[in-house]
């Protein structure tokens, strides 16, 4: 294979059956080393320019995606999540719209708990249990809907969602409230 490839065969004490490429010591089943430990991979088929996984000069991973078009990623057989060409990111969504587009499906609005969720989207605190749940209501009106709660077991206590807390104004109907809640409408 040359200078440049090390195959590790079966029954060597050391590294036994690895593969190394820029090494002759491979630590893994496949061990990549080079100046920026990048591996391209290209499609004859497309003519593409590649696609790099690889870690840099500052010792950053990255994945690099070198055409015009989207990554994504799957489980199960199905694609995730999806980066468009154009740096948005969906979840749940092919087509991604704004730069974070999270697609999912509607319920009903619950208290968070431990188990479950009807939600789209959650957000949870790591340390105390407590949890955001955003959704989308599956009957007229079709509004969305946010209820925060106890996410660290299933008794479904709920608590205030706290809008501004600190300080500084709320407006509903309005873009520049000018008291701590202004409502502007018929």
């Amino acid at each position: 294979f040359g200078p440049t490839m090390t195959i590790i065969p079966s029954g060597v004490t050391n590294n036994a059956g690895n593969v190394g490429i820029g090494t002759d010591s491979p630590q893994r089943p496949l061990h990549v080393n080079g100046t920026e430990g990048v591996a391209r991979f290209t499609s004859t088929a497309s003519g593409n320019n590649g696609f790099e996984v690889g870690i840099g000069t500052a010792s950053q991973a990255f994945l690099w995606q070198n055409e015009n078009s989207y990554m994504h990623f799957a489980t199960n057989g199905t694609e995730r999540i999806r980066i468009s060409s154009d740096g948005k990111v969906g979840i749940g969504e092919t087509a991604p719209k704004a730069i974070l587009n999270v697609t999912g499906v509607s319920g009903t609005p619950t208290a968070p708990t431990a188990g479950t969720s009807l939600g789209i989207v959650r957000i949870e605190s790591s340390n105390a249990g407590v949890g955001l749940d955003i959704g989308q209501q599956p009957l007229s009106p079709y509004g969305m809907w946010m209820q925060v709660g106890n996410t660290s077991n299933s008794t479904g206590d709920t608590y205030p969602l706290l809008l501004n807390p600190i300080s500084g104004n709320v407006g509903i109907g309005t873009t520049s409230p000018g008291h701590k809640l202004e409502v502007n409408g018929g």
